[in-house]
C-alpha cells in the first residue's frame, strides 16, 4: 500500500553541518553506529555530531533550541518512536528533507482506533481489541504519518 512507510538505509547528509541522532534503545544505538562514525570521520572544524538515546521531548526541545538550520537529524527506534520524534522536529520548523528515519528493534506497530481516536502502541497482530472503547480492530496496513500509527478499522 502507498502509504506505508519505506524506510531506507541512512546515509549521511553532506550539506549539513551538524548531525543530531536520535535512538531508543541499543538495537537503535547499532543501527546508527556506522552513520555516527561516518558523520564523525567528516568532522571539519565548523561541524558538530550529538548523540541522543531513549530521551524525552523535552531534551529533544532542548537540544533543537541548540542547533541551526544546517542540521541533519538521524532517528532510529521502533516505529512509535521515530513518528513521534518526526513529527517534534517537523512541528519545530525542521525540514522533512533533514529526517531520516530508520526503523531499529521492536517490530510491533502502532495502531489508531479510528472509532475513539486512541493510539495504542506494541500490537504485533492483524486484530487488536482497542484499549479504550473495546472495539476489535483489524489493523490495515494504511499507515499514517500524522498519528504515526496503522490504521484500525471494527473487525
Amino acid at each position: 500500500m502507498k502509504s506505508k512507510p519505506v524506510y531506507n538505509p541512512l546515509t549521511l547528509d553532506t550539506s549539513a553541518r551538524r548531525h543530531v541522532f536520535v535512538a531508543e534503545g541499543q538495537d537503535a544505538v547499532a543501527a546508527l553506529n556506522d552513520i555516527v562514525y561516518a558523520a564523525e570521520q567528516s568532522n571539519t572544524a565548523n561541524s558538530k555530531v550529538r548523540v541522543l538515546v531513549a530521551c524525552s521531548e523535552s531534551v529533544l526541545i532542548d537540544a533543537l533550541q541548540m542547533e541551526e538550520m544546517d542540521t541533519a537529524f538521524y532517528v532510529a527506534g521502533a516505529e512509535r518512536f521515530i513518528w513521534e520524534v518526526h513529527r517534534m522536529l517537523r512541528n519545530a520548523g525542521v525540514a522533512e528533507t533533514r529526517i531520516q528515519l530508520a526503523l531499529a528493534g521492536n517490530v510491533a506497530r502502532s495502531v489508531y482506533c479510528i472509532h475513539c481516536g486512541t493510539i495504542d502502541g506494541l500490537v504485533e497482530d492483524t486484530t487488536h481489541t482497542c484499549t479504550r472503547c473495546g472495539t476489535v480492530l483489524v489493523v490495515r496496513d494504511h499507515f499514517s504519518r500524522y498519528h504515526g500509527a496503522y490504521m484500525g478499522v471494527r473487525a
